[in-house]
């Protein structure tokens, strides 16, 4: 009777790894996290078929379907190496275990919260209360410091925490912070211009927002109470990756900003909103009749076209009494042609 557990099933996986190091379609370093977490769920366990088919329920049950699905894929992989390469098992238990079925009624969308309720959340969950000691209203006036400059710049947790004072140069025309990136790539990023004066306090004493991650967590869980949904920082981030493209911004510039690529930023982080929508189908769609859109909708990118209007040198507009002219050579009205 086999005996997978303890000892010898940790060797079976060293010797996983070491046989699956050059395979030219496999991440190793995936495989290797996958058999840490299976490790450390069988907790002394026996390795058996049946805790296998229970490992993939509660993956599918705490998971998300793709991470879920990939870390079966995983199992299954191990499973058929100890059949086929190391010959332990007489039979391919890799066939016994099932990939999670798609949920037939999934989440809906997550429900992004709007720039002026996340600021006022943070302000709300950050308030020093009547008994908090010293140290207490130190840590939440840093974390509330912390969270308005990651709600401006949308990076990553991690990248935001690790800037260190070096980095920032607040004398560069514009001020400016290098960022290390995923990968260990260093991008240099623009500050927010209007919270310049809380970063030099802190660059001045030589130091940067003193934070923990795992209290940020507490703060987000509290955030989240307020709001009657799920709020996490990623959720700040894709608030302002939504954002940025909902107020006109170029796809490809937002992307290297937020530092994605331009299609993982479209498939992971950007909602496609009611307001993007709106606009594609209100502008370019020809069956809609642009007579009957509300004023409104119309005026902002009537001004939108006054704006650029005003600095052409041989346009000129005059305002008065609530009249807009717009003046422009002869030659260059358009003719009408049958």
């Amino acid at each position: 009777m086999l005996d997978l557990r303890g000892e010898r099933l940790q060797k079976l996986m060293d010797d996983c790894l070491s046989d699956y190091g050059d395979h030219p379609e496999l991440t190793v370093k995936n495989l290797r996290n996958f058999l840490r977490r299976f490790y450390r769920w069988l907790d002394g366990r026996e390795l058996t078929v049946k805790e296998c088919r229970a490992y993939v329920k509660d993956m599918q049950r705490r998971l998300a379907y793709s991470s879920a699905s990939s870390d079966t894929g995983r199992l299954q992989m191990f499973l058929k190496w100890l059949h086929y390469e190391a010959e332990v098992t007489t039979n391919d238990w890799a066939r016994d275990v099932r990939r999670p079925k798609r949920d037939k009624n999934p989440k809906p969308p997550e429900q992004l919260l709007s720039p002026e309720k996340i600021i006022q959340y943070i302000h709300e969950v950050t308030e020093p209360g009547k008994h908090d000691h010293v140290l207490h209203r130190k840590a939440k006036n840093e974390h509330r410091a912390f969270l308005l400059f990651y709600c401006r710049m949308g990076l990553r947790p991690n990248e935001a925490i690790q800037i260190k004072p070096e980095n920032v140069n607040l004398d560069g025309d514009p001020p400016s912070v290098a960022v290390s990136r995923k990968g260990r790539k260093w991008r240099t990023l623009g500050l927010p211009l209007d919270y310049l004066e809380p970063i030099r306090e802190r660059i001045e004493e030589g130091r940067w927002f003193k934070v923990s991650q795992k209290t940020l967590q507490v703060y987000m869980q509290r955030i989240s109470v307020l709001a009657g949904q799920k709020v996490k920082l990623y959720s700040i981030r894709k608030r302002v990756d939504t954002s940025l493209l909902d107020n006109g911004a170029d796809l490809m510039r937002a992307a290297e900003h937020q530092g994605h690529t331009v299609a993982i930023m479209q498939k992971d982080y950007v909602k496609f909103s009611a307001k993007q929508s709106s606009e594609v189908n209100n502008t370019y769609n020809p069956f809609i009749d642009r007579s009957k859109i509300p004023a409104a909708y119309m005026m902002k990118k009537l001004m939108a076209t006054i704006s650029e209007c005003e600095h052409h040198p041989e346009i000129k507009v005059v305002k008065s009494k609530g009249k807009i002219v717009i003046e422009y050579p002869k030659e260059a009205v358009p003719k009408a042609t049958y």
